[in-house]
């Protein structure tokens, strides 16, 4: 069969403008590939975004909420709050002493004195405020007799100060270092004592400055420990060397394993750190990849706080 020309033509233009077409719908189909591969990649991007703003956020509502306790730890605090104990003290014992219907008041004083106690052991010592005499301990660990020459670990005199500090104020506070029975390191300790005119007595207790702050400590790891977030959201706290100080999982306590140690080396020159990491994944016992945000909290506590989310959840977000 002739073909001619005209259709020769025709023919070549046809293919000409199918092999354009496709070329233009291949372009496009490229073009759209791409931009919905871009867009994934935004999408992933502000979801991951989102996601560490969320856990930034928790912990900055976790921070917040023991702040309190921080700062019921400084010492300016520290001794208000035994200012306050002792002033009740000092209200209580005139009142003994004043409302007495025996006549011995004197001796009624000395018994509460060395009998009484609270907290973990707290209890009360006088000396004679001219002579600095022992006059009462509620402790058997201080002897009776003269405390004038009493020195401290580094050498001070403890009762002279004790006994100073209450003459030149309505409360008095001084500070010495004794070996703390429960560390077994020289603690500084802190008195509060008061003069008690009656009796010539200067009255006081005293405390290891590590001990109050203990009970601050273990109510914010309390709090900490305790909270939770989302479906599987929590907290956990470790030290500048990477032992974990709480942790849902109380085996983990007392303890560094890999990731606390990740976040301590991801923290040697930075507040905050965001560290990626495989772990098994207690819902899907599968090894994923978990991202986790830890944080330096509370300076003089020597603290970093963390929490967690696996890429999983950033991934059904998506």
């Amino acid at each position: 069969m002739n073909i001619t020309i005209k259709s020769k033509l025709v023919i070549l233009v046809c293919l000409l403008l199918l092999i354009i077409s496709c070329f233009f719908i291949g372009n496009i189909l490229l073009i759209k590939r791409a931009v919905l591969a871009q867009e994934e990649i935004n999408v992933s991007e502000k979801v991951e975004s989102l996601v560490k703003n969320n856990l930034k956020g928790q912990l900055d509502t976790i921070s917040l909420s023991i702040e309190d306790f921080y700062q019921q730890s400084q010492i300016e605090n520290i001794k208000r709050e035994l200012t306050d104990e002792v002033r009740i003290l000092q209200l209580g014992i005139q009142r003994m002493y004043d409302n007495d219907l025996t006549d011995e008041p004197d001796m009624l004083i000395y018994t509460f004195l060395n009998e009484y106690r609270w907290g973990n052991g707290r209890y009360l010592f006088a000396y004679d405020a001219d002579t600095i005499a022992n006059e009462a301990s509620g402790t058997d660990s201080v002897a009776m007799g003269n405390s004038y020459d009493a020195v401290d670990e580094k050498g001070n005199y403890y009762a002279r100060d004790i006994v100073a500090a209450a003459k030149q104020n309505d409360i008095g506070y001084s500070s010495y270092f004794f070996s703390n029975p429960k560390t077994g390191q020289v603690e500084e300790k802190l008195s509060v004592s008061f003069l008690f005119k009656p009796l010539n007595l200067v009255i006081g207790t005293g405390e290891y400055i590590s001990t109050l702050r203990q009970d601050k400590i273990d109510a914010s790891l309390q709090a900490i420990g305790s909270s939770r977030y989302g479906e599987h959201g929590y907290f956990w706290v470790q030290d500048a060397s990477g032992h974990i100080l709480v942790h849902p999982n109380k085996a983990l306590i007392g303890k560094k394993n890999p990731t606390s140690e990740a976040i301590r080396d991801g923290l040697n020159h930075s507040q905050e750190t965001f560290i990626r990491l495989a772990e098994s994944s207690s819902s899907s016992d599968q090894v994923e990849n978990k991202l986790i945000y830890a944080r330096k909290i509370l300076p003089e506590w020597g603290w970093t706080i963390a929490t967690d989310t696996f890429e999983s959840d950033i991934t059904l977000i998506q």
